[in-house]
């Protein structure tokens, strides 16, 4: 991860003015991401959270959001531009949080950094921290949803509210994001 931290923040800047806003973001996206993680109460983790927009954006949506990055320049212009947000620097690889104690998590675009043999760690980290859902809850496992883009550009997930959203098993999962088909993954409670 030490290349990934060195890449981005060489370019910082640069990705902060390219896709540092959700007004650069599709509707669509926005949308999938309002849908599946707006509803939960409780803490939801912005995984590699880059320059704060997503987090921002979920706490504007009176999500409790708190985003975790490798680059210290993204979690700096998160800090300042977005000072009622919580950002930290960490890894997806060591999650700060107790076991049980997120109620989401969104990995925008974060899960392409990783190799195949990596991802079963990151989605145990996941795991760990995830909550159980309440007893009452019709759905009682864990949910894994996986949002990427066709050859089109088309988002091929979208809501649960017109039945489009993928969901996948763990191996699905690592192979969706391996070879490119997932950018990123919710994991619901």
């Amino acid at each position: 991860m030490d290349e990934v931290r060195r890449s981005y923040a060489a370019v910082a800047e640069q990705y902060i003015d390219l896709f540092g806003t959700t007004a650069k973001m599709h509707d669509d996206d926005l949308a999938l991401i309002r849908c599946h993680l707006s509803i939960h109460p409780g803490v939801v983790l912005d995984n590699g959270c880059g320059p704060g927009h997503l987090t921002a954006y979920l706490r504007s949506l009176d999500v409790d959001a708190y985003g975790i990055d490798l680059v210290t320049e993204f979690i700096d212009h998160a800090r300042v531009s977005y000072p009622c947000g919580r950002y930290e620097i960490g890894s997806m690889h060591r999650l700060p949080f107790a076991d049980h104690s997120v109620a989401g998590i969104l990995a925008w675009y974060s899960l392409i950094h990783l190799c195949p043999d990596e991802l079963d760690g990151v989605l145990l980290a996941g795991r760990r921290t995830g909550r159980p859902p309440p007893a009452d809850r019709f759905h009682r496992g864990r949910a894994l949803a996986a949002a990427g883009r066709n050859g089109n550009g088309a988002s091929t997930a979208r809501s649960h509210r017109n039945d489009r959203t993928l969901t996948a098993s763990a191996p699905e999962l690592r192979a969706a994001v391996a070879t490119g088909r997932a950018h990123s993954v919710f994991v619901l409670r």
